[in-house]
């Protein structure tokens, strides 16, 4: 009986404390601010769908950090695209400049478009 009881009573106290971490895990999620730097400015995404980047530009990314650098002798807009977490503004690259950007777990880089 005293065993059983003990058992009942961890368990108890198991689920509380669980539940009190995970609703604090949900609330945080929203709050929790991705890093995104870029020398360019944050600009309007245009209206309509979003596009391919063009070959000059260059990007890549691994789980939650990505890049997008213009190799291009024109301007660009850029966006990058993640699983799980907000995407980036669209940014403005004039030639030369980058686009970094990083969400905490589980955030997954999903790729990176013209906007």
């Amino acid at each position: 009986m005293y065993l059983r009881k003990a058992a009942l009573v961890l368990s108890a106290a198991l689920l509380a404390v669980g539940g009190v971490v995970m609703s604090g895990m949900v609330a945080n999620a929203e709050t929790v601010p991705g890093g995104d730097r870029s020398n360019g400015a944050a600009v309007p995404s245009s209206v309509g769908a979003l596009g391919t980047l063009p070959s000059c530009a260059e990007y890549d990314g691994y789980q939650v950090d990505a890049w997008v650098i213009n190799h291009c002798n024109y301007t660009i807009h850029a966006k990058i695209l993640w699983s799980f977490a907000s995407d980036t503004a669209c940014y403005e690259l004039d030639p030369g400049e980058s686009l970094s950007s990083y969400r905490p777990w589980p955030a997954r880089f999903d790729g990176a478009v013209s906007c």
